[in-house]
C-alpha cells in the first residue's frame, strides 16, 4: 500500500472509531477489562491487524492462537506459520496486551485515543492512536475481530 493510501486509510480510521469516542477512557477501559476477565479466557485466537507506517509484513492481517495466555502461534492470510523472527518483531499480541495498548497511551496523554470495545467480550477490537499533533506519520491503528474461546477440557 502506497503512504498516501496508508495515510488515508489511517485517517479514516481514526475518524470512524472517533465517532464511538467516550468521554471516560480510562472508565471504559476499566469496565471493559473486567468484563473480559470474567470471561477467564486463556485460550483463544483472533484475527490481528496493525495499520501504521510500518514494515509490510507487521501491516498483513494475522491470526493468532493464544494459549496460557501466550501467543501459541501467528498463522498468516495464506494459512502458514509466521517465521519466528516476525512473531518476536510484530506479533506479540494477546488480548491483554491490547488493554495495556490503551492504558498505555491514556497514562502517556495520547493527543487522540479512539477505543471501540466488543459488546460481548469486552476486548478492544479497534484501537487509533495519534500520539501527538506535532509528528507526521505516528499514528497507529490496531484491530482484534472474530475471536474464537477454545473449550477448556
Amino acid at each position: 500500500m502506497s503512504p498516501p493510501r496508508i495515510a488515508s486509510a489511517l485517517l479514516a480510521a481514526l475518524v470512524l472509531v472517533g465517532c464511538g469516542d467516550s468521554t471516560a477512557p480510562a472508565d471504559d477501559l476499566a469496565r471493559n477489562r473486567e468484563r473480559w476477565g470474567a470471561q477467564g479466557l486463556e485460550e483463544y485466537e483472533f484475527v490481528f491487524r496493525r495499520l501504521c507506517y510500518c514494515p509490510l509484513e507487521a501491516t498483513e492481517p494475522v491470526q493468532i492462537q493464544v494459549a496460557a495466555g501466550d501467543v501459541a502461534a501467528v498463522i498468516d492470510t495464506l494459512g502458514q506459520p509466521v517465521d519466528s523472527l516476525s512473531v518476536a518483531r510484530y506479533f506479540t499480541i494477546t488480548i491483554d496486551s491490547l488493554f495495556g495498548v490503551v492504558e498505555h497511551a491514556i497514562d502517556v496523554h495520547a493527543y487522540r485515543l479512539s477505543v471501540r470495545y466488543h459488546p460481548e467480550f469486552g476486548y478492544p477490537d479497534s484501537i487509533a492512536i495519534d500520539y501527538d499533533a506535532a509528528t507526521v506519520d505516528e499514528e497507529i491503528v490496531l484491530t482484534a475481530g472474530l475471536l474464537v474461546p477454545f473449550s477448556n477440557p
